[in-house]
């Protein structure tokens, strides 16, 4: 993308009651300032009735003077723009569905409802529920372990055991209603 650079130069009036040249180079486009490698000639004369004069042009009785280039910037390198990157990762494989909290670790047969599986699949939980909005199903509380459960729970990647198909829970006693994400709702 071509940048468009105008050079200005500026005759302020300062408090010392002397004129003081400024010399640079104007944004055009919303870019960032360009490069001025070369300084600015600029000429000052004084005509008969003692007006000072500035131009880019030069005359018979002009003084030469050499403005050097006022400070550029240029935009930032690609590198110093802070990258951010989330990734979850794919959902543990457990036999019986995971805990809808970190570490996700996998829950044991009868924590959750049948309401929770589809076709014999677990419809997730935390970041990777897939339900309806208004879903709500129920858990078995005795089987977490923030609720005191110390017993075995599958490991990632088992099989579950034939005897106990999941969708079907036998005597499952659910006491806490869930949504995906982990929320406790009121009954």
């Amino acid at each position: 993308m071509a940048r468009f650079v105008l050079h200005y130069v500026i005759l302020v009036f300062g408090l010392t009651g002397g004129f003081t040249l400024l010399s640079g180079a104007a944004l055009y486009g919303g870019q960032a300032l360009a490069d001025t490698s070369s300084s600015t000639t600029v000429y000052r004369w004084v005509d008969s009735q003692g007006v000072v004069h500035y131009s880019d042009r030069p005359h018979p009785s002009a003084e030469r003077l050499q403005i050097p280039p006022a400070q550029t910037f240029h935009d930032p390198p690609v590198s110093a723009v802070p990258s951010v990157t989330v990734n979850i990762g794919a959902p543990p494989v457990c036999p019986y569905g995971y805990y809808d909290y970190a570490p996700y670790d996998c829950a044991p047969y009868g924590y959750y409802g049948p309401e929770w599986f589809s076709n014999g699949a677990f419809i997730g939980a935390g970041p990777w529920f897939h339900g309806h909005a208004n879903f709500r199903g129920y858990v078995n509380s005795h089987y977490d372990p923030r609720h005191g459960y110390r017993g075995t729970v599958p490991a990632h990647g088992q099989r579950p055991d034939p005897r106990r198909p999941v969708g079907h829970i036998e005597r499952f006693h659910g006491d806490e209603a869930h949504d995906g994400n982990g929320h406790v709702l009121k009954r």
